[in-house]
């Protein structure tokens, strides 16, 4: 009997220290999981790769996706782009273009670049930074002085029934890199600046449009001429509205 409680008393000791080893190889798992959980939630957000046109200006004015090879273009001259890399963007004097195809975007859409406008318009006047449509409609992103009472970075996105929704972006910073997104989709027009959003416009259901001739995707002027004067750079147009996560995304890219 003596040697029966013996060994009852030695195994519940084993099992014991067996259900302490469990315990602490248990919270040791949970706390690597935790901290696993914590690195990806501070990581920094993924640029979306999922454009359908991407102008990435590296010594040429090819679109990356090779989708669009038709491309005209007129007195634009490479210079040194945001990071310090030799012909790397666009500079545009205001009459110059690049125009290629329209992309193929309808309602829902994000339109993302790196800019540096060196000259502000004159007074009563825009220059437009990109454009897509044609005569009657398109959806632009142009610096403004005094334009209908606006006056610094603006945006207008024409609906498919003539009407346009517009907004006053930000103002202006002379000689400065920024990063532009404009997102739409059937319920919000949305600008962001360097990963900030910093307007939106109620679309109240309407489509998007691209006026009544031919639409064209313009970079550094529009249909009308009001060309841009400053340097362009990194030009992606996504068919879809991009998260805030995916925008901040494309901001912190090298």
């Amino acid at each position: 009997m003596k040697n029966y409680y013996y060994i009852l008393i030695v195994c519940c000791l084993f099992s014991c220290k067996s259900i302490d080893e469990i315990d602490l190889m248990s919270n040791s798992s949970s706390a690597k999981q935790s901290a696993e959980a914590t690195k990806v939630m501070n990581r920094e957000p993924l640029a979306p790769i999922d454009y359908i046109a991407y102008y990435p200006f590296n010594g040429d004015t090819k679109d990356a996706t090779g989708k669009n090879t038709t491309v005209y273009y007129s007195g634009i001259n490479l210079v040194t782009d945001k990071n310090g890399r030799p012909n790397s963007a666009f500079y545009f004097n205001g009459t110059s273009y690049i125009v290629v195809p329209k992309p193929e975007i309808q309602n829902e859409y994000t339109i993302s670049f790196w800019v540096l406008p060196t000259k502000e318009p004159k007074s009563g006047t825009i220059q437009t930074a990109i454009s897509i449509g044609s005569s009657g409609g398109d959806q632009l992103i142009n610096t403004a002085n005094n334009y209908y009472g606006v006056s610094g970075w603006a945006f207008t996105s024409y609906n498919d029934d003539g009407t346009n929704l517009s907004n006053n972006l930000t103002s202006l910073s002379i000689n400065s890199w920024v990063h532009l997104v404009i997102t739409r989709d059937s319920y919000y027009l949305k600008a962001y600046l360097n990963g900030r959003v910093i307007s939106g416009v109620n679309t109240n259901g309407k489509k998007a449009g691209y006026g009544n001739g031919e639409p064209l995707f313009y970079i550094g002027n529009r249909h009308s001429g009001q060309g841009f004067v400053g340097v362009l750079d990194e030009v992606k147009v996504f068919d879809r509205a991009l998260t805030p996560n995916e925008i901040i995304g494309l901001y912190l890219k090298p």
